[in-house]
């Protein structure tokens, strides 16, 4: 996905549909319209988190990106309330989407 941050325009499909198109910036903010934060527990996510943070409704996507964990929010509010919880073990940093968590979101996420 690092190539196609240097294009102007993408285009993504899903089963022989175009689903979005645009500019790499244009289709991050439009898959990712709030905050999203990279969650870093130093080692498992402690148990009953993750499950914990999926019920949080401004939650738009959760996915693993190693031993890391990627937090998209529907805004900030909805953010710092699923984040109360989280284990002072555990560090967060707020992050910019990249091309691989809109490819996520968009083309993956309804096949989850």
């Amino acid at each position: 996905m690092d190539e196609a941050e240097q294009c102007g325009r993408i285009a993504l499909m899903r089963t022989g549909k175009l689903i979005a198109l645009g500019s790499p910036d244009e289709l991050k903010a439009s898959a990712f319209p709030g905050p999203m934060a990279e969650l870093d527990f130093n080692g498992p996510a402690p148990e009953g988190f993750l499950e914990s943070l999926k019920k949080n409704q401004g939650l738009l996507e959760l996915s693993p990106q190693g031993m890391r964990w990627h937090a998209a929010f529907s805004d900030k509010a909805s953010m710092d309330a699923a984040l109360r919880g989280l284990p002072h073990s555990a560090s967060v940093a707020l992050i910019k989407p990249s091309l691989e968590d809109v490819f996520i979101r968009l083309v993956e996420g309804t096949e989850r």
